[in-house]
């Protein structure tokens, strides 16, 4: 497969096969993903690879992401008010937290931040935000061409943050 196939045949990919993903193309994928350029070229990004369900529970707390009650919390600590947005909200979050739960392989991507990524006080505050996307864009790239895995790779990224080396 040429990159420009690869590009045209990325999707995102919201419903899994339960497979087990081999270790060998989850590295090669990491490998695609860490060849991604850097503003520092430091690459100061960690990937944990969580395939246990019962781990990817105590990670993903799913128990309450599902629930209606954890979700309004949720949404009154984004200051959400728009009724429909709230509506779209109820239905999404389950899915979301099942794609997570479902997949063959999560894949968390951790990276250094110099302060708050909500609360940038400059443009080039973003610098180690545009690289781990990079990154996180190589990586499904890479997973379009060990085709099938994005039937049962985590395409979603969802919890991106400041490294925490206690995780």
């Amino acid at each position: 497969m040429d990159f420009y196939e690869a590009i045209e045949k990325r999707r995102t990919v919201r419903d899994f096969k339960d497979k087990t993903i081999p270790m060998d193309i989850i590295k090669r994928i990491l490998s695609a993903g860490l060849k991604a350029p850097t503003n520092n070229h430091l690459r100061e990004w960690e990937f944990v690879i969580v395939n246990d369900k019962k781990e990817r529970l105590s990670v993903l707390n799913l128990e309450d992401m599902t629930s209606y009650d954890e979700c309004e919390k949720m949404m009154d600590g984004f200051g959400m008010t728009d009724s429909d947005q709230r509506g779209m909200y109820h239905i999404a979050m389950p899915k979301q937290f099942s794609m997570l739960y479902n997949s063959g392989c999560l894949i968390l991507p951790f990276f250094k931040l110099r302060e708050p990524l909500m609360n940038p006080t400059c443009l080039s505050s973003l610098n180690e935000f545009a690289p781990i996307w990079c990154c996180i864009e190589n990586i499904l790239l890479a997973a379009v061409k060990e085709q099938p895995v994005p039937e049962y790779l985590t395409t979603s990224f969802g919890i991106l943050g400041q490294l925490d080396k206690n995780f």
